[in-house]
């Protein structure tokens, strides 16, 4: 969808289609994320695209996160780990730390 593009059309593109409907957001936000894990050198370029398109608050991404901690973890190849642990430290940061 964004490949081949400036990163304004880009950004458009994925704002059209994230109002689409809860579906469409939902794609996109766990397409970015997923690039995020899995593509280290576009990880900072696509954090940047969730931030801009995430409609709740980044909820989802927080939730898909914790359940693959839980539950997958332990099989996630070594970069994807890495990036895990970066992206949840992040969020953590961003959120405060617990009983605040």
């Amino acid at each position: 969808m964004v490949n081949g593009v400036s990163e304004r059309e880009a950004n458009d593109a994925l704002n059209a289609h994230v109002c689409k409907g809860a579906q469409q957001h939902e794609e996109v936000c766990l397409g970015l994320l997923t690039m995020i894990l899995t593509e280290p050198p576009q990880a900072q370029r696509c954090y940047r695209d969730l931030m801009l398109v995430s409609r709740d608050g980044m909820n989802l991404i927080l939730m898909k996160i914790n359940q693959l901690l839980m539950e997958k973890y332990l099989k996630l190849q070594d970069t994807v780990r890495i990036q895990s642990q970066r992206v949840y430290l992040g969020f953590d940061c961003i959120l405060g730390t617990p009983g605040e």
